[in-house]
């Protein structure tokens, strides 16, 4: 009599679409059941492969919690790096509006980015900020100052506001957290521009601001 044995998914699937599977299933539970329910024993079930399957492909809990972080800060990247709106400060107003998006896509795993050190893959996407800044230096129109800082501090007051936003009780204090967050951003780039572009009179953002 033959035996016929059963093939897990792990087996039968490519090692990059298991990776996808883990992380996909991590990610509705961060979002859905928040991190203090996160388990390898509950990953398992929700990715529907083994839990030797996700130390093989990732490793343990912090390790998946760690591709979690890297694969939203990469994402977060590629998100800025799309924008390419050809007048510099409306390219920086843009980008803004892009962090908030993605914040509050997945507030569960923005939450996490803060918690532990992302290294390399948080530098690559504070270097996507800073060829925003030195793109508007390029064009005269932000203020000749280190481009790093300029953007850190940007990120810093965004990533303030948007960490209010997203937080479960949610505790900002404004009756409108769109016209709100535009202000900040208002604001911030009004802090940023270079001097004489202040009295140009373009019709641009710039007027805006």
């Amino acid at each position: 009599m033959r035996t016929i044995r059963k093939t897990t998914k792990s087996q039968r699937t490519p090692t990059t679409e298991i990776r996808g599977l883990i992380l996909d299933a991590s990610k509705r539970i961060i979002e859905e059941d928040g991190y203090d329910a996160f388990t390898i024993r509950l990953l398992s079930e929700k990715a529907d492969v083994s839990p030797a399957s996700i130390y093989r492909h990732i490793g343990d809990k912090q390790a998946v919690i760690n591709a979690l972080i890297d694969d939203s800060f990469q994402t977060l990247r590629e998100k800025l790096l799309r924008v390419t709106t050809e007048d510099p400060l409306q390219r920086l107003y843009d980008a803004g509006v892009v962090y908030r998006g993605h914040a509050k896509a997945s507030p569960g795993i923005y939450a996490l980015l803060w918690r532990w050190h992302a290294g390399e893959a948080s530098e690559a996407c504070l270097a996507a900020m800073t060829e925003l800044v030195r793109y508007g230096q390029a064009a005269g129109k932000i203020r000749r100052d280190d481009p790093h800082l300029i953007a850190w501090s940007i990120w810093s007051a965004v990533h303030g506001f948007v960490q209010f936003e997203t937080r479960p009780e949610h505790d900002t204090p404004v009756d409108d957290d769109d016209a709100a967050y535009s202000f900040l951003l208002r604001l911030l780039i009004r802090g940023v521009r270079a001097p004489q572009t202040v009295s140009e009179g373009m019709a641009t953002i710039a007027d805006v601001f």
